[in-house]
């Protein structure tokens, strides 16, 4: 069976990155729409941006009310903004949510149907091109084409996305990241562990997908002591970006597999931090597998120091908090929700409806 690798976004990274590189911008066009959240003037990136974009005499309107886990809602005010004026490009800047939200203004500033109609994957005209500039280390999303929004009032996610939806671009400086508290910053470097780890484990994976994530591996496994502590040195914010978006590109191949399924009821009903709401269910989703994916989750925890998978809940563990509490009902709520979509991945193994309910009921907390 052939296997392909593509991965066309150009990466540019460093400190200064922006401003060193504000030359790249001018091929773009001559005015940009920048699609953001409100952090993004308080961690210095939207300033660089625009400064970046003054410097080469681009103009630029801003959208800055991107949500957490955007909705139909406000993508569709986001598409309405975006076609109130003739933009040449789109420059993402914030975590995976201000990046996806970007990736669905650069199809909508150029298609004027209803968000609900990006999940059709059908672009009469192709999406406007698109930069990307992550302030957090998780999502990996300027490397990956499909974007999440939540749907059903709130209760699920779903993608959309193509090849076309890829970025052109992407800045990558982890001084931006340096405002985000460490439980966030935990939680994002347990996203990227997860993408490398889902990545790896499909039944699809790639030679090439799988050299990738076992360096995710590795430098997880680097820095997971700095990140049990309080701070974070400018050096290890950078390698965990690049980790980030190394575990990004692993997912663009390989795609995501149950865990991500199994997060997203967590994230749309419940509010649990996405970065959390991957993590919490690995463990259980590893112990399921191993029977049928033994060689290479003894791989992955020999790369991460572990000697057995008992080991791996801890390991992980000492970097989540999570505070809620869940009752069964819920549980048999998110299966309802979550458990399809969680069996119909290209898992390891064949996963029941009752896996499902148990990788819940043990990663919660309900187990007997």
């Amino acid at each position: 069976m052939s296997q392909c690798f593509y991965m066309p976004v150009k990466v540019i990274y460093g400190p200064h990155c922006v401003a060193e590189n504000a030359a790249l911008f001018a091929g773009f066009g001559k005015k940009a729409l920048i699609v953001t959240s409100p952090s993004s003037a308080k961690n210095g990136a939207l300033q660089e941006v625009t400064e970046a974009l003054s410097s080469q005499g681009i103009a630029w309107g801003v959208f800055d009310r991107c949500e957490n886990n955007p909705s139909l809602e406000m993508t569709d005010c986001l598409g309405e903004f975006a076609r109130q004026d003739k933009y040449d490009f789109v420059i993402g800047i914030g975590g995976g949510s201000a990046m996806d939200s970007a990736k669905a203004a650069s199809v909508l500033a150029v298609n004027d149907y209803p968000a609900a109609k990006l999940f059709e994957n059908r672009f009469p005209h192709a999406p406007l091109p698109l930069i990307e500039v992550p302030t957090t280390a998780g999502t990996g999303s300027e490397v990956t084409y499909n974007a999440v929004i939540t749907i059903d009032g709130g209760r699920n996610k779903k993608s959309f996305g193509t090849p076309v939806t890829h970025a052109k671009l992407a800045f990558l400086d982890a001084r931006y990241t340096e405002t985000l508290p460490m439980r966030l910053t935990r939680y994002t470097a347990l996203d990227a562990l997860a993408h490398a780890i889902e990545g790896f484990l499909s039944c699809k994976a790639t030679p090439a997908g799988s050299m990738v994530a076992k360096e995710v591996f590795r430098i997880f496994a680097k820095n997971h002591g700095a990140l049990c502590g309080d701070s974070l040195t400018p050096a290890v914010r950078q390698e965990l970006l690049l980790n980030a978006m190394y575990a990004g590109i692993v997912i663009a191949q390989e795609r995501t597999i149950a865990v991500h399924s199994l997060s997203y009821p967590l994230t749309a009903m419940r509010g649990v931090q996405h970065g959390l709401a991957v993590s919490l269910p690995m463990a259980s989703f590893l112990e399921i597998c191993y029977s049928g994916a033994k060689e290479k989750i003894d791989e992955l925890l020999g790369i991460l120091g572990l000697t057995e998978l008992g080991q791996f809940r801890g390991y992980i563990g000492r970097l989540m908090d999570d505070k809620n509490t869940y009752t069964r009902a819920e549980v048999e709520e998110f299966v309802s929700i979550a458990g399809q979509g969680a069996i119909g991945r290209n898992n390891p193994v064949t996963l029941t409806l009752d896996d499902v309910r148990n990788i819940y009921l043990t990663s919660l907390a309900l187990s007997d």
